[in-house]
Order: C-alpha cells, then sequence, then structure tokens
C-alpha cells in the first residue's frame, strides 16, 4: 500500500504540532494539501490530537465527508466516527482489507514517527511555511531509523509556501 505522509514544516524544519496551533494558525493552502491528498486516497490515518484539532477547524469536517478516517491511539479510545487502532500495522491491514490502495498519513508528530520507525512510509509531501518556532517536532527521531528518499517533484502553493514531494527510493 502507498503510503502517504502530509506535513507542515516551519523553515527551520519544525513540524507544527497541535499544541503550535494556539501560536501560528497553518495557512488554509497547507491545509488544503491534506484534504486534497486524502480525497484522492479516499481514507486517511491520524492520531486523536489531530483528529480533534482537525474537526474543530471551520468547515474541515465537511471537507472530509466520505473519506474513511482511521484513528491510531494505543488507548484503543473509543470514536464513533473512525475506526480505532492500536498500530500503523493494523491500520493498513485493516484499510487493505477494505480494498485502499494508498492512505494518507495525516498526523500528528507520534503517529508519523510510528510510520517512519516501521518504515512504512512511501511518499512524503511537506508544505513549507516561513515561520521559525522552537517548539515543534521532529521527524525520525528512532535512532536507528535510516530511509532513503529521493527528491520528486516540487509545487508553490502560494508566494510563501513551496510543497516538497518526496518519494522512498526502493518504491520508484
Amino acid at each position: 500500500m502507498r503510503t502517504i505522509l502530509v506535513a507542515t514544516v516551519t523553515a527551520n524544519g519544525q513540524i507544527l504540532l497541535t499544541e503550535n496551533m494556539a501560536k501560528i494558525t497553518a495557512p488554509a493552502e497547507a491545509l488544503g494539501v491534506f484534504v486534497e491528498k486524502a480525497k484522492e486516497s479516499k481514507c486517511m490515518i491520524m492520531g486523536r490530537s489531530t483528529y480533534d484539532m482537525i474537526m474543530s477547524v471551520p468547515g474541515m469536517k465537511e471537507a472530509y465527508t466520505g473519506i474513511e478516517v482511521v484513528m491510531l491511539s494505543e488507548n484503543h479510545e473509543h470514536n464513533p466516527n473512525s475506526k480505532v487502532v492500536a498500530s500503523p500495522e493494523q491500520a493498513i491491514d485493516y484499510l487493505e482489507n477494505k480494498g485502499y490502495e494508498s492512505v494518507v498519513i495525516a498526523g500528528g508528530l507520534h503517529t508519523y514517527n510510528s510510520f517512519l520507525q516501521k518504515d512504512m512510509v512511501t511518499d512524503m509531501f511537506l508544505s513549507v511555511i516561513p515561520v521559525v518556532i522552537g517548539n515543534g517536532g521532529i521527524l525520525g527521531t528512532d535512532g536507528d531509523t535510516v530511509i532513503n528518499f529521493k527528491f520528486a517533484g516540487q509545487k508553490l502553493l502560494t508566494e510563501n509556501i513551496i510543497q516538497l514531494h518526496f518519494r522512498k527510493i526502493n518504491n520508484i
């Protein structure tokens, strides 16, 4: 299955965290990438905090109508609007059994790193925004994680936001 990590990254390489949202609002164009990729895949995986944050943004709940959401949660907490699983493998197995061929990994940081640690990310779309923060997250924090990606393209979302696409080398 093609697993597509979609993230908003600051100019100093930090991943925006849900707790950053009190000070920084992710640009609509960057949030639009999540919606665009999710609509292409028709499904997405995210953690509980990211789910709560995204669904609280006006208009986002409607934007994700018809998209299957799988929530990654070690606590196995119940959510009536999404399937809840405990691991990346369970999420992928569930979606493959439903016939999906690709999925968007929509965050948060723990979810991103869970997939990276298991070497389960095939593509990354990073929207780089012109902001510097000191308390963001870092992708690939497990010391043993080494995944080689190849630059696959770029797209200017606005005059200030660039989207970078990387594809895992052994999937080319």
